[in-house]
């Protein structure tokens, strides 16, 4: 069954992960900001930096994780998380952690 988050195939996936590994630590402040919906005003309020860098920050979050706009960047930061909630909830289930 389909779901809202159509399964990436395994390549997309791997392509997703290695774009997530290759974020700044700045870049992933970002990420978590722009998927609970702040806006870049208030990021860079709160970061306390200049609006235009939120924005190629942004940029470079959407290039290295291969998303088009921030709907699809949260789409792809879901399932990023769920396989991961996947991948751990099975190690406990076989005994591997």
């Amino acid at each position: 069954m389909m779901t809202l988050l159509h399964a990436l195939d395994d390549l997309e996936m791997q392509r997703l992960k290695q774009g997530f590994a290759t974020l700044t630590p700045r870049e992933r402040q970002i990420l978590e900001r722009i998927v609970n919906a702040e806006s870049t005003l208030k990021i860079a309020y709160d970061l306390e930096i200049a609006p235009r860098t939120v924005e190629l920050h942004r940029q470079n979050v959407l290039q290295k994780m291969r998303a088009v706009n921030a709907p699809d960047l949260v789409r792809r930061v879901a399932i990023l998380e769920n396989t991961e909630r996947d991948r751990d909830r099975d190690r406990r289930r076989s005994g591997t952690e």
